[in-house]
C-alpha cells in the first residue's frame, strides 16, 4: 500500500507542476520605452540618384523664358547659373546649401525668395519648380517648370 500512495504522491506532484505551467500568466501592462525608433521610407532622397546637373527653360513674365541649370551635389550644396532669354548674355550665379523637405522629396536652396524660385520637387531624373509656398505650379504653363537631369 505504501508504494501505491507513493507512486500516486509523485504522479500528482509531477501532474500539478505540469498543470501550473501551462495556465497563463497574468499579462503586466508594458513598460513604455524611450528608444528612438528611426522609420525609413522609400522617397527621392533615399531612393533616386538625385545629384548631378539639371537644366531647362522655364516661362518668363518679362522674355521668352529662363535658361536654368542647376547643379546638386551629394554634400547638401548647389550650384544655381540662369539667364534670361533675349536680354543679353549675362548669366546670374547663386551657390550655396540646399535643405531636403522632412518627407525627403523637395529642396529648398537657401537663397533670398523672389530672387529666383527656391523650392523644387525631386524626381526621377527631374526637378520640377515649385511656386513660392512650395506647391505644384498648375495651369496651362505647368508643364514648362521642369528641369530635366543631364546624362
Amino acid at each position: 500500500m505504501n508504494r501505491f500512495v507513493l507512486a500516486l504522491s509523485i504522479i500528482s506532484i509531477f501532474t500539478g507542476s505540469g498543470l501550473n505551467s501551462c495556465k497563463s500568466k497574468p499579462r503586466t501592462a508594458a513598460k513604455p520605452s524611450n528608444e528612438i525608433v528611426a522609420v525609413t521610407a522609400d522617397n527621392s532622397r533615399t531612393s533616386l540618384n538625385w545629384d548631378g546637373v539639371y537644366s531647362g527653360v522655364i516661362p518668363c513674365a518679362s522674355c521668352p523664358g529662363i535658361n536654368v541649370k542647376i547643379t546638386l551635389k551629394t554634400d547638401e550644396t548647389y550650384e544655381l547659373v540662369f539667364s534670361y532669354l533675349e536680354r543679353g548674355k549675362q548669366k546670374y550665379t547663386h551657390k550655396g546649401k540646399f535643405k531636403w523637405s522632412k518627407d525627403g522629396s523637395k529642396i529648398t536652396l537657401d537663397i533670398k525668395e523672389g530672387e529666383f524660385s527656391t523650392h523644387y520637387k525631386v524626381g526621377e531624373n527631374v526637378l520640377i519648380v515649385l511656386d513660392s509656398n512650395g506647391d505644384v505650379i498648375t495651369g496651362e504653363l505647368a508643364g514648362k517648370y521642369r528641369l530635366a537631369k543631364e546624362s
